[in-house]
């Protein structure tokens, strides 16, 4: 590292617009932050730590693309290098993306970072997969009581038309993205982003265990799987189109816990630790080894 790198933390915690070019992203224009006075980390720990707060408040919005490797480095005085390396972290943590030949962007899906941090959360915590569920659950459960007082008719109808789909679809993937619009739908309802991008992550993660987990079985057996639960989310439907919101809670808690005892029940599904990428993907060989054993 170069010796006028420690300055990217030994500036005056005031904004400093970074100086135009020909060739600058429209983020040049911008009041980027400087990394305050008194921070004892790297200097791109501490300019990661900077961008990174300029995204969370909206300094850099989403798209937008992130001045060059010479800009930035001219405005936190620091080496190129440096900021490469700041830039990777963001990446690495799905904030901004790089484009070949075009730049790096600041990431226009907020879930992807919501993504890539409760996963790794959830392999730090070595979490089970029943514990997962068990923080799905509980997140459902306060969506239900918050979506029922303002779900519309047309959420209910795209609740409707992703239940059919789920129920047409013959591929695993088109069954579980189904399944996901189902669910999420109701969620998104409740009007809390944040709860709604949680869940999301959580209902993938299950959804993809068990399409890894069963990779192998045909169609058939695929429908027959995806169509176990049907009767539970048509009661929701049911409870929601007769405006019941008691019907409404008590459908989603039966619901709930017959996923739950899906899994708790699966001879496969029962073992997973989230405690590394390896050990979803390694379901798959698990279910395969147990043959005769898994029910159908």
């Amino acid at each position: 590292m170069q010796g006028n790198d420690t300055s990217a933390h030994q500036q005056q915690g005031q904004p400093s617009a970074v100086a135009k070019t020909p060739h600058a992203a429209a983020a040049t224009a911008a009041v980027l932050s400087r990394p305050q006075r008194g921070h004892r980390v790297k200097a791109a720990e501490s300019i990661m730590q900077t961008l990174r707060a300029d995204i969370a408040s909206g300094v850099l919005s989403p798209g937008t693309r992130l001045p060059t490797e010479r800009e930035l480095a001219a405005h936190f005085g620091v080496s190129q290098p440096t900021v490469r390396e700041a830039v990777r972290g963001l990446e690495a943590v799905g904030l901004v993306e790089s484009r070949h030949g075009s730049g790096v962007y600041v990431n226009a899906s907020r879930q992807d970072f919501v993504s890539h941090s409760l996963e790794t959360l959830l392999q730090m915590q070595q979490a089970h997969i029943l514990d997962v569920f068990d923080v799905r659950r509980a997140l459902g459960m306060h969506s239900v009581r918050r979506a029922c007082e303002a779900i519309t008719v047309a959420d209910i109808d795209a609740m409707e038309s992703a239940l059919r789909q789920a129920t047409e679809a013959t591929d695993p993937h088109a069954i579980a993205d189904s399944l996901l619009d189902f669910q999420i739908t109701f969620s998104a309802a409740a009007g809390n982003a944040l709860l709604t991008a949680m869940e999301s992550v959580l209902i993938r993660i299950l959804l993809q265990i068990q399409n890894m987990a069963y990779a192998d079985k045909d169609d058939a057996w695929q429908r027959e799987y995806a169509a176990e639960l049907v009767e539970h989310r048509h009661d929701v439907l049911r409870a929601l189109r007769a405006g019941d919101h008691q019907a409404v809670e008590h459908a989603w808690a039966r619901y709930f816990d017959a996923q739950y005892e899906r899994f708790r029940r699966d001879p496969v599904l029962s073992h997973v630790t989230l405690d590394d990428r390896q050990a979803i993907e390694a379901v798959r060989d698990i279910a395969i080894s147990l043959g005769p054993r898994l029910s159908s």
